[in-house]
């Protein structure tokens, strides 16, 4: 069975910090030592194309609190006041039950992912809120392939 391109990067600080200016580093440089499928996965569709990042989790908080909902909607804001703002989607989980939210978020290609990723309102976020309040997670990291797409 190949490995997928799944990692928790807020779970395992993976995250750089580094300024708008800085140089991004590619698919192959950034997660170099990770089980990947980036060999398999056309080099082209990698940088140019859009990226997925969907995060599934649990909060400390029960589910429908209003702590629950003052970090989702914290979390809503961060994420939409950025830069490199991603396309947006909070999700409640139905199945599987491990987990009782998911964030899917889609970035316009590989440059905006890694400048989210180290954008230090999201770096600050993750810090203080995020690795306090989230129990357990996983992230999945994906590119849109441009041949499957249904419009409907």
């Amino acid at each position: 069975m190949r490995s997928v391109i799944i990692f928790a990067a807020l779970g395992l600080g993976l995250l750089l910090v580094a300024s708008a200016g800085d140089e991004i580093k590619t698919p192959k440089e950034q997660f170099q030592g990770y089980a990947t499928n980036i060999d398999e996965i056309p080099q082209d569709w990698i940088t140019r194309n859009p990226i997925v990042t969907r995060v599934c989790f649990n909060l400390k908080h029960p589910i429908n609190s209003a702590a629950a909902d003052a970090f989702l909607q914290e979390l809503r804001d961060t994420l939409g006041g950025l830069a490199f703002a991603p396309e947006f989607r909070l999700e409640r989980t139905i199945r599987p039950v491990n987990f009782a939210y998911c964030v899917t978020l889609v970035f316009r290609n590989w440059e905006h992912n890694r400048r989210y990723e180290t954008d230090e309102a999201f770096l600050n976020f993750y810090r203080e809120r995020w690795k306090s309040t989230v129990t357990d997670m996983q992230e999945q990291l994906s590119v849109v392939d441009p041949g499957a797409l249904i419009e409907g």
